[in-house]
């Protein structure tokens, strides 16, 4: 009976840190999206500065 008892509770124990690895899954795929998409809004941003400052330059009175 002990062991029966002690199976279950491993069982148990097995399903809790299933259930935990998948929410750490979860959050990890979460960070890497955000992640993701910060990076495309530097990238527009880094762009946009690159445009203006390309724009200034052609429109100098100083060329």
């Amino acid at each position: 009976m002990e062991l029966a008892s002690q199976r279950e509770e491993v069982a148990r124990e097995q399903e809790e840190v299933a259930h935990e690895r998948e929410k750490v899954h979860l959050r990890e795929e979460a960070w890497e999206e955000a992640v993701h998409h910060q990076d495309e809004e530097l990238r527009r941003y880094i762009a946009s500065i690159a445009h203006a400052m390309i724009a200034l330059a052609l429109t100098s009175p100083i060329l």
